[in-house]
Formats: structure tokens, C-alpha cells, sequence
């Protein structure tokens, strides 16, 4: 739960108190920094190598910058397992084994918080490729804290279990309306 707190934070949160105040990446990119794939492309069973490679290329060159892909795992195997896979000289041993995660080069990091519908969503952000260590920072000002209590329950045989973190993800490389930060979102053509 705290994980995925976090990570719904990261790259969802609209500055609302529902994210107490926190604003990520889908809300915090400048236009130069987002790639929207190529008309037709809305949804992840449409989408082209050529979608992937754009948005690599938009990234800039940063030296010791370690991109890798984010996006969910419906997403992931949807787009680009489907991809590679239609790559001819394929063998009965790569279709039966566990795809490596990698693509384009490039380690892809799976995310519950990121687009899963297999359907066309036109105009929707659905993944993001770049180096979320020179975009982005993650403070915690006190760890996870468990505590329990078995009094609370006592007339029903059940114990309280409470959890607590506290952080902060601040946004501070995300471009401008004509030049890509750190971190490239791929959005779905419009049509």
C-alpha cells in the first residue's frame, strides 16, 4: 500500500488534497516533453516501434543518464511483448519463455498506477521512459512506522494494525513547451 502511495503520487497527483498537494509527473510535464504517438495509435495494441523510438528520441543526452520504460504491466505485454514478438526468427523456445525486461535497450519498470485499459484511450498518457533520477526527488521524513493494538479489539478477537510514512516527491527537471526534461510521457494520438 505505502508503494503504491507512492508511486500513485509520483506520477498522478493533481495538487489536490487527495494527494495532499503533491503534483506528478502526468500533471507537472511541460508540453516539450511529452510524445503523442502517431494518428491512429490509441490504443496499446495499435501501437508502432516507431511510437517507442520518437520518444527515446526526444530524451536528451544527458551523460550517465540510465533511462528505462515505466508503464503497466496489461500495457507492457499489450504493446511491447506483442512488438517484439512479431519480430520474425522467433522460436518455439523465445514464445514459451518469460519475456526479458528490457525493450529498445532500455529496462522496463512495471507500475499498478499507470494506464491498464486495453481499450482506445485517445489523448490519455499511458507510460513514460526516462531517468527518474535526474527529474525528480523523493524525500521520506520518517520511515514506515507500524504500531499494533490488541486492546482496542479485545471483545472481538481481533487486533489494530496501523501503518504510517511520511514523503515528498518533488518534480524539477520537466522541460519546456519545446524541449524534453529527463523524462519523456507517451500519450495516445488524439484520433
Amino acid at each position: 500500500a505505502f508503494a503504491y502511495a507512492e508511486d500513485n503520487s509520483g506520477f498522478n497527483a493533481d495538487g489536490t488534497s487527495t494527494f495532499h498537494g503533491l503534483v506528478g509527473l502526468k500533471n507537472k510535464l511541460a508540453a516539450g516533453s511529452i510524445y503523442d504517438c502517431i494518428s491512429g495509435n490509441t490504443a496499446f495494441s495499435t501501437l508502432d516501434i516507431e511510437d517507442f523510438e520518437y520518444a527515446i528520441a526526444k530524451l536528451p543526452n544527458y551523460p550517465n543518464a540510465n533511462p528505462a520504460w515505466f508503464i503497466s504491466k496489461p500495457g507492457y505485454y499489450a504493446s511491447m511483448v506483442r512488438l517484439q514478438m512479431a519480430v520474425g526468427g522467433n522460436t518455439v523456445q523465445n514464445v514459451a519463455g518469460k519475456p526479458e525486461m528490457m525493450f529498445l535497450g532500455l529496462p522496463v519498470v512495471l507500475s499498478n498506477v499507470l494506464h491498464t485499459s486495453l481499450s482506445a484511450s485517445t489523448s490519455t498518457i499511458f507510460g513514460y521512459v526516462g531517468d527518474l533520477g535526474l527529474s525528480s526527488l523523493f524525500g521520506e521524513r520518517t520511515g514506515v512506522e507500524v504500531s499494533t493494538t490488541t486492546e482496542r479489539y479485545w471483545d472481538v478477537d481481533q487486533i489494530g494494525i496501523k501503518g504510517y510514512e511520511r514523503f515528498d516527491i518533488v518534480h524539477h527537471s520537466f522541460g519546456t513547451a519545446s524541449a524534453a526534461g529527463a523524462v519523456v510521457a507517451l500519450r495516445f494520438a488524439a484520433s
